[in-house]
């Protein structure tokens, strides 16, 4: 294997993860931070950057400024390689400032300060991105001997996956913190497991973790998801007890109310037959109540609505929907089945009888209600659907 030479620039906790890793390999590593004199032992960034293969290891909110100055030196047989936890943003900054003579490499060690151990499986995302001088296989086994997993990935496949795993375990993470949970003399394991993510991911600090969530372009999405699946969660919990106890409550009180009622008219010489009459009104209206009082509470009349405006020719309209992910699951299946609408706070606009063949399996979430009433309306349109949900 050719001999390279390494620099890192930025000493900070990972700066120091990468010089033990890397100095199984060389003795001779050259470390330059311009915020730590202590720790240079080179006297300037260009001597520094006299090297083959040169880690830039500095918060992502900096690392647009050091590359635009790192242009400006002439490198002969360097290669740049960021170790930055998102990977679209800093690979654009390289491959725009940097010459084409200099190497550009984008990793993310999936580990950090708090994680790593010579004891633990340890994984490192890398790319190509421009490999002129010939480093990357050389980089790559190097790595690979010092016992580090190597996941080849593209920059926006590695920010699309990265939203939903480490995004989402330092979103996490912080929101729990926030929220002051601590431990407990009947904590479970699992409550244990938690506050393991809340001590690994609030060891870092808040510069980073925004730096973490502001500089993926796929994290609001995430973040959206899980404000969306909160919301589903808290209104299946709230709609489970009133669906369950208010049409019974309905009807008990206005069954109540009419025997009531019953006994003072009889009470008074109203005649049986005119009684009669007057309690069937009233078990109308008790039961026009306890459907009212449940369509209110639940998504399934909102899904049945859905399915009316798609059998039905042109625009629908429906207001006061349920905004819950039940509802948001069987518009996205209709979707998927050729039946356009659009959302606007609680009302939907939908244009119906314009079925298709689905592409996709349908998702139905965690909705019972969407599965169980529109594979009969799929199969009487006789439409070729896959169902799929969560587990």
């Amino acid at each position: 294997m050719k001999k390279v030479s390494f620099s890192i620039i930025g000493y900070g906790r990972f700066g120091k993860v990468l010089h033990n890793i890397l100095s199984k390999y060389s003795d001779k590593i050259k470390i330059y931070d311009a915020f730590d004199d202590l720790s240079n032992n080179v006297g300037c960034l260009e001597e520094a950057l006299d090297s083959n293969i040169v880690f830039v290891s500095v918060p992502i909110r900096k690392f647009e400024d050091l590359i635009k100055e790192i242009s400006h030196y002439n490198l002969y047989n360097t290669t740049i390689v960021d170790v930055c936890s998102v990977k679209v943003y800093p690979a654009n900054i390289m491959d725009k400032y940097l010459p084409q003579n200099v190497g550009i490499i984008c990793s993310h060690p999936l580990f950090g300060p708090d994680s790593f151990s010579q004891f633990r499986e340890l994984k490192m995302m890398i790319h190509p991105l421009r490999d002129v001088n010939k480093h990357y296989n050389i980089l790559k086994e190097i790595l690979e001997n010092s016992a580090v997993r190597i996941v080849e990935m593209t920059p926006d496949k590695h920010d699309k996956l990265a939203a939903s795993s480490q995004g989402i375990t330092h979103f996490i993470g912080r929101v729990l913190h926030k929220s002051g949970i601590k431990s407990t003399q009947i904590n479970t394991l699992g409550f244990n497991d938690l506050l393991g993510v809340i001590e690994q991911t609030c060891n870092d600090s808040w510069d980073l973790f925004k730096d973490l969530q502001n500089y993926n372009p796929y994290t609001k999405e995430m973040i959206h998801s899980i404000e969306t699946a909160i919301d589903a969660v808290k209104e299946n919990i709230v709609n489970a007890g009133i669906y369950s106890a208010a049409p019974w409550l309905t009807m008990f009180i206005v069954g109540n109310l009419g025997g009531f009622v019953a006994d003072k008219l009889v009470g008074k010489g109203i005649e049986l037959i005119t009684v009669r009459k007057i309690m069937q009104i009233t078990g109308l209206i008790g039961s026009g109540l306890c459907f009212w009082v449940a369509q209110d509470v639940t998504s399934a009349p909102a899904a049945l609505s859905l399915m009316c405006g798609a059998l039905a020719n042109g625009k629908s309209v429906i207001k006061n929907i349920s905004t819950g992910q039940d509802v948001e699951s069987t518009r996205t299946c209709l979707s998927e089945c050729g039946i356009y609408s659009k959302k606007e706070n609680n009302i939907v606009e939908i244009v119906g009888n314009t079925f298709r063949n689905p592409e996709n399996k349908l998702d139905c979430g965690n909705s019972g209600t969407t599965i169980r009433l529109l594979s009969g309306l799929l199969a009487g349109k006789k439409i070729s659907s896959t169902f799929t949900g969560d587990h």
